[in-house]
């Protein structure tokens, strides 16, 4: 399979935001991620319902950064501090037919978006990830078609695909302006380290079409070209055309 690779940092940023996120790395050194409180543990839920954003007598704080995020960190480790920003938006490997030009660089996406550290337990549909603490995270920007769902051999083929890059993997969630769709799922652009763009490689391989919605439409540009890379040369999806 082709792999669609990026080379820069991820950064932490202002977005509109419509849920509050909580992240924290526990005594083990696992990094954990939440949209809900009460997935907190209880002393952190415990500061958070008082108010306090300093370490006091029991030894926690957390700070809020730019995007809605709360960082919870424990005495006796340092605060974390925003990733810096990134100098520009993700360079993205030159496929045949991606070539930038000066009068169209939408496909770069947002230059400054919020990112999370998540890590993936299980892959639930072809376009659909399980977290650890149980969240359901929708790709943004592409789809799974729903006819080839369920049992067909092409949504085991792109399930099977994704096993193998994610479950058990930490992974950085980009998030746009929309966090949550109807069904309740947070949405995201997934990243593998600052390498890997797993909503652009699963369109350049076949294994999901492009369906942008308001206002998640950042990379919509990539995403065509991909497709349309994907249905030239009969991956997935496309093979029987």
């Amino acid at each position: 399979m082709k792999r669609l690779m990026l080379g820069a940092w991820l950064c932490l940023v202002s977005v509109s935001a419509s849920a509050a996120y909580y992240t924290w790395t526990d005594p083990s050194g696992g990094k954990h991620f939440t949209d809900k409180a009460d997935q907190l543990p209880p002393r952190y839920r415990a500061i958070l319902d008082e108010g306090k954003s300093e370490v006091e007598t029991h030894g926690i704080g957390y700070w809020v950064d730019e995007g809605g995020i709360y960082h919870f960190y424990e005495k006796g480790a340092a605060a974390p501090a925003p990733v810096p920003e990134a100098p520009g938006p993700p360079a993205v490997k030159v496929l045949p037919g991606l070539h930038n030009t000066a009068k169209d660089d939408s496909w770069k996406g947002p230059p400054a978006p919020a990112v999370a550290e998540v890590k993936v337990k299980r892959i639930v549909s072809g376009d659909t990830l399980q977290l650890d603490n149980g969240t359901k995270l929708k790709y943004i920007g592409i789809v799974f078609p729903p006819e080839f769902k369920g049992n067909h051999p092409l949504h085991q083929e792109a399930k099977e695909y994704q096993r193998r890059l994610l479950e058990g993997q930490t992974v950085h969630v980009l998030f746009g302006p929309q966090r949550t769709d109807d069904k309740g799922r947070t949405l995201g652009y997934v990243f593998i380290g600052t390498d890997m763009f797993v909503n652009a490689d699963l369109v350049m391989n076949g294994y999901a079409k492009v369906q942008t919605e308001l206002p998640n439409t950042e990379y919509r540009e990539l995403f065509l070209r991909l497709e349309d890379y994907a249905r030239k040369n009969h991956f997935g999806l496309w093979k029987n055309p």
